[in-house]
């Protein structure tokens, strides 16, 4: 289910891929990460705009006015999963499913 991602790690419960936002957005990022680690089609999944603003995330990806690369991190959870995704050159997904109590 990854789009154009490369797979860095890979268990049960987790996975991290990177992106490269010239590519994917991180939103489109998130969902394949996502997606591949539930086992569950993207368009199966909730809506991601639910958890965070879509349009402001994929805007950290972007250079700034100058052509500087930002360097971020943002963490949400989505559909029962905790994600962090690092943004500088490339955006790093990193994917966990969340713990139940």
């Amino acid at each position: 289910m990854l789009s154009s991602g490369e797979l860095q790690t890979r268990t049960d419960d987790r996975l991290a891929v990177r992106f490269d936002p010239t590519v994917d957005e991180p939103t489109v990022a998130v969902v394949s990460a996502v997606a591949t680690l539930t086992n569950t089609a993207p368009d199966r999944l909730e809506l991601l705009h639910e958890s965070i603003d879509t349009g402001a995330l994929d805007q950290l990806a972007k250079p700034t006015r100058s052509g500087h690369r930002r360097q971020c991190r943002i963490a949400l959870e989505f559909a029962g999963c905790e994600v962090l995704n690092e943004i500088d050159d490339t955006v790093v997904v990193h994917v966990e499913r969340s713990r139940s109590d």
